[in-house]
C-alpha cells in the first residue's frame, strides 16, 4: 500500500473517513463537499482506494496533488474488501473527531462540520452527532430528490442501548469522538471488525460506549442509492443475513441492556429473513440458517423465552403486528427443532 501526501504532523481536529471503490462518477462530488466545508479548525480527508477498476484512483490522485496537505490517500496494492479497507482507513484517522462519508455520498451544507463539532465540543457527555439526509439516485440531482431519510425526527438524544435496537444512523450524517486512535487512552479497534459486513453500525455502537447521541433535524447530507452500491442493491434477505452476522460479532463487546437490545435486533433480523424470503424466488430458509445454526440456537436460548412472553402474552388480537412478528420467528425455531430431531 502506498500513502499519497501525508499531511503535516500536527493532529487535525477532524479526520474525514472515506472509502472508495468504483466511485468514479461520484467521488469528485464527495471530495468537493468536504473541501467546501467552512470551519475554524483543521480538517483532513483519509481515503482508502481499494483497487477500483474504473478511474477512481486517478481522480483521487488528482485531488491529492491539487490540495496538498489536505488529503491522505491509502492506495492499496490489492483489493482488500470493504471490511478490511474500513479498518485500515479508521486506523489512519488521527483527528480528535471522525466524520464519516462514503465515496458515493456527499454533504450539502458547508457548515455541517462546524455545527456538529461545536455541539460536541460543548457537550462532553455526547459521543456522536448526526443529522437528516436526503436520498438521491445515481445522478445525485437534489432538485429531483424528494425523499428524506427521516420523514419525522427519530429522536433528539439517543443512548447506546437505544441504538442497539436498530441501525438508525445514516453513515454520511455521523461525527463521533475519536476514542480509538486519539485521546489520552485510545482503545484501538477490535480484530473482528475486519470481518463485519455492516461496519458503520459497528463503529456507531463502539463510539456510543463513550456518550450519548445528538440528532439535528437539518438536512445536511445526501445518501446515494445506485446500482453500483454494495448495500443498496442487495435484497432484504441478504441484508438481514448480513445484519445477523454483524450483530453476532458486535455482541462480543457488550453486556447487560445493550446486549439484550442487540439480541432483540438479531431476532428481528431472523424474522425479516423468514418474512421477506417468501418474496425471493428459490429462497431456502435452511440455506440461510444452516451456517448460522450455532449462533441462532445460542440466541434463542438467551432471549427467546422472554421475547415471546413480552410479545405474545400481552396480545389481545391475534392478527396484530407483534403476533405476525412472532410467527415469523417461529419458523427458524421450528427448522432448528426439526433438524435436532433427525
Amino acid at each position: 500500500m502506498s500513502i499519497a501526501n501525508y499531511p503535516a504532523t500536527d493532529r487535525p481536529k477532524v479526520s474525514v473517513f472515506m472509502m472508495a471503490y468504483n466511485h468514479a462518477p461520484y467521488i469528485r462530488q464527495a471530495l468537493d463537499s468536504v473541501l467546501a466545508q467552512q470551519t475554524n479548525f483543521s480538517v483532513e480527508i483519509v481515503i482508502g482506494e481499494d483497487c477500483s477498476t474504473d478511474d477512481t484512483r486517478s481522480i483521487i490522485i488528482e485531488y491529492v496533488e491539487q490540495y496538498p496537505g489536505h488529503i491522505r490517500a491509502l492506495l492499496h496494492d490489492v483489493n482488500m474488501g470493504a471490511s478490511r479497507n474500513q479498518v485500515l482507513v479508521l486506523e489512519n484517522c488521527t483527528g480528535e473527531y471522525i466524520a464519516l462519508l462514503e465515496g458515493d455520498d456527499y454533504w450539502i451544507d458547508p457548515h455541517k462540520l462546524q455545527k456538529q463539532i461545536d455541539f460536541l465540543d460543548n457537550h462532553l457527555d455526547y459521543a456522536i452527532s448526526a443529522h437528516n439526509v436526503v436520498i438521491v439516485g445515481g445522478e445525485g440531482d437534489l432538485t429531483a430528490a424528494k425523499k428524506l431519510y427521516y420523514t419525522e425526527p427519530p429522536f433528539d438524544t439517543y443512548t447506546m442501548v437505544e441504538l442497539a435496537k436498530g441501525n438508525v444512523l445514516p453513515t454520511a450524517a455521523c461525527v463521533c469522538r475519536n476514542n480509538f486512535t486519539a485521546g489520552p487512552t485510545p482503545t484501538g479497534f477490535p480484530e473482528w471488525l475486519k470481518q463485519a459486513k455492516i461496519g458503520d453500525f459497528c463503529l456507531h455502537m463502539l463510539a456510543a460506549r463513550f456518550g450519548k447521541i445528538k440528532y439535528f433535524p437539518e438536512v445536511m447530507g445526501a445518501y446515494r442509492v445506485h446500482q453500483g452500491g454494495v448495500w443498496s442493491v442487495q435484497n432484504e434477505v441478504m441484508r438481514n443475513a448480513a445484519l445477523f452476522d454483524t450483530i453476532q460479532l458486535l455482541k462480543q463487546e457488550f453486556s447487560g441492556k445493550a446486549r439484550q437490545s442487540l439480541n432483540e435486533y438479531q431476532l428481528h433480523s431472523l424474522s425479516e429473513i423468514s418474512d421477506q424470503g417468501r418474496l425471493v424466488q428459490g429462497f431456502s430458509l435452511a440455506d440461510i440458517l444452516m451456517p448460522r445454526q450455532d449462533a441462532v440456537l445460542a440466541l434463542i436460548k438467551e432471549e427467546y423465552i422472554p421475547f415471546m412472553q413480552d410479545h405474545f402474552t400481552k396480545q389481545q388480537v391475534a392478527s396484530s403486528a407483534e403476533y405476525r412478528y412472532g410467527e415469523h420467528l417461529l419458523r427458524p425455531l421450528r427448522w432448528l427443532l426439526n433438524k435436532a430431531r433427525r
